[in-house]
């Protein structure tokens, strides 16, 4: 099947997931046109409040890990680390300061003629660009595995991922830490289904000991098992949820990060996009979230916490996320931003990946649009890049207005060793006004503004002449970063 084909029909097998009451929502093939513009949105009526947000610029909650703002490559198909269709994929990802990008290890089950060399040029580019890898390995039978001295037939899927971490932590790659994700969508038949979720957790475990016996595990970062759908989210299968909990029980002295892909609902509109009641309105509350939530991160997050895991601070990841609708409206941008806002304070979080970078037009998140410009969904990985620092803040909201009986306004704080940045999205359809408040002896200026809203880019800032503390009204469906500086700028 060719890439557009074969993403066409990885978007149309997610339609599953959506909710019956929702309609789907068609696609522009041209893609929406965007253009850098300073953040000009008309008021309209009156805004409504929004409450209090209060910033303490002197409090690190945690760190931003590596591996939010992660992409796919589609490494089935040859050009990644060249150009491919005459876009500079490598440059972009740099661009946008990515900081780990999921691809395929040898051997691929979807292009088993690709040898060693194929994926040694992809793990080159993405190194060039400034990020690495998270290696995806797949677990079915029958493939040309490596033995673990590295020749190709004979190996198993331990045996390859040994003979792999090896190779990639020599020169010239020299990866100190590999991140490794053991099979895609077990639960599913677009690669290879276990026949039970024993057999997952057998092939997983074996991966882990033979890391040990090699002396490599502390190396490795070991992810999985990469389900299609979240925790306890219905499907006509049923084994993402039974996969996750046979991690949980039997993989509980050899898991890093406990994954899985969330494709959201096709729906009817912007608002109901971003207000799934399911994976994004489960996150709020710095991902406690509502108590009676049935699926997603927050039962996953209970289940977690009632396991004495054997590796430290184990996480949770998203190692494929697509919006399934509205590729290439501000919403799909905006999605993604709220998607991996939450991951930022949640402090289990590790990796939110989109699906699928270097593609455009119809088929994956939408980071091109047909005419292969950047649409949202890049300007959304480059804000993540760009303008959120390493070290996570805590923030707090107050009274603010209800969008669909959630909050409108999300707000997430970093600070780096120049800036403290200050992320307010808006996703509500009505404009919101609110108070801001940065605390801290670090902000010594008054901040600029980068802005992403419909046809409006945020690589552009102004200044804005505000104090640490002011008032300002947000234009609905809109994200708005200010970024402070401080006295190391």
């Amino acid at each position: 099947m060719d890439r557009l084909s074969r993403g066409r029909a990885r978007v149309g097998r997610r339609r599953f997931l959506a909710r019956a009451a929702l309609a789907a929502t068609g696609v522009a093939a041209a893609g929406v046109a965007l253009r850098d513009a300073r953040l000009t949105a008309p008021l309209g009526d009156a805004p409504a409040s929004g409450g209090a947000i209060v910033v303490d610029a002197d409090r690190v909650v945690r760190r931003k890990p590596v591996g939010l703002g992660a992409v796919n490559i589609d490494a089935h198909v040859p050009g990644f680390a060249t150009s491919r269709d005459g876009i500079p994929f490598r440059a972009d990802l740099r661009e946008a300061r990515v900081g780990l990008v999921r691809t395929v290890v040898y051997p691929d089950a979807h292009a088993p003629d690709h040898g060693l060399a194929y994926f040694d040029a992809n793990v080159a580019a993405i190194l060039a660009a400034g990020a690495v890898p998270l290696f995806l390995q797949y677990i079915q039978p029958g493939l040309a595995y490596l033995t673990a001295e590295g020749m190709a037939g004979g190996g198993t899927v331990t045996t390859n991922v040994l003979a792999l971490v090896r190779r990639y932590g020599a020169l010239p790659y020299n990866l100190r830490t590999q991140y490794w994700e053991i099979g895609n969508e077990p639960d599913y038949d677009i690669d290879y289904r276990v026949g039970s979720p024993a057999e997952y957790t057998a092939t997983f475990n074996a991966c882990h000991d033979a890391l040990v016996a090699a002396g490599l595990r502390d190396q490795v970062v070991l992810c999985g098992p990469a389900v299609a759908a979240p925790y306890r989210f219905p499907t006509p299968f049923g084994d993402n949820t039974r996969i996750i909990d046979a991690v949980l029980a039997d993989c509980r002295r050899s898991v890093d990060v406990v994954t899985y892909h969330d494709y959201a609902a096709a729906v009817a509109t912007a608002g109901e996009l971003l207000h799934l009641p399911r994976e994004l309105d489960a996150l709020e509350d710095s991902a406690r979230g509502p108590a009676d939530a049935p699926s997603g991160i927050v039962p996953l997050l209970r289940r977690m916490g009632e396991i004495p895991f054997a590796r430290p601070n184990v996480g949770v990841g998203i190692t494929e996320y697509n919006t399934n609708s509205s590729q290439h409206e501000i919403a799909a941008g905006l999605w993604g931003l709220i998607l991996t806002q939450y991951y930022l304070r949640n402090p289990r979080g590790r990796i939110a990946a989109g699906f699928l970078f270097d593609d455009y037009g119809a088929s994956g998140y939408g980071y091109y649009d047909a005419a292969k410009r950047k649409d949202y969904a890049y300007w959304a990985l480059w804000i993540t890049g760009n303008l959120r620092g390493p070290l996570v803040l805590r923030c707090t909201t107050t009274g603010s207005h209800a969008a669909h009986g959630h909050p409108a306004l999300l707000v997430a704080a970093t600070r780096d060793a120049r800036a403290v940045y200050v992320e307010v999205i808006n996703r509500g359809d009505a404009v919101v006004e609110s108070t801001v408040e940065v605390r801290g002896a670090r902000v010594t200026g008054s901040p600029t503004i980068h802005a992403m809203a419909d046809g409006i880019l945020p690589n552009v800032d102004r200044p804005t002449g505000l104090a640490p503390t002011f008032v300002y009204t947000f234009p609905s469906l809109s994200a708005s970063i200010f970024v402070f500086p401080t006295a190391n700028a």
